[in-house]
């Protein structure tokens, strides 16, 4: 005996399977699939809300300090808000 027959006996096994219609799991992972798009959409949305409520609290202090410390040079150094827009549609894009 060198550990073939216990490969063949498996083997068998698994083609009694097969052709009887057990091993055919198939069918109750088509729901699974359905499923999973649904769950990553909740957990993007979820993601996507605190993006969105970090944005919201972060910009108006970083336009502060940001507008703040450029004030300090020499040379006075506006900041538009348009930076801020552009970083928070980058942040959401970058989340999705």
């Amino acid at each position: 005996m060198d550990g073939s027959l216990p490969a063949h006996i498996g083997v068998k096994e698994i083609t009694a399977l097969n052709k009887s219609g057990m091993g055919n799991d198939n069918i109750s992972l088509k729901p699974l699939f359905q499923v999973i798009p649904a769950i990553v959409f909740l957990f993007a949305h979820a993601f996507i809300c605190l993006v969105m409520i970090a944005l919201v609290l972060a910009a108006p202090i970083a336009y502060l300090l940001m507008r703040w410390w450029l004030d300090n040079f020499t040379y006075g150094v506006e900041i538009a808000w348009e930076t801020f827009a552009m970083t928070g549609l980058l942040a959401l894009a970058i989340a999705w």
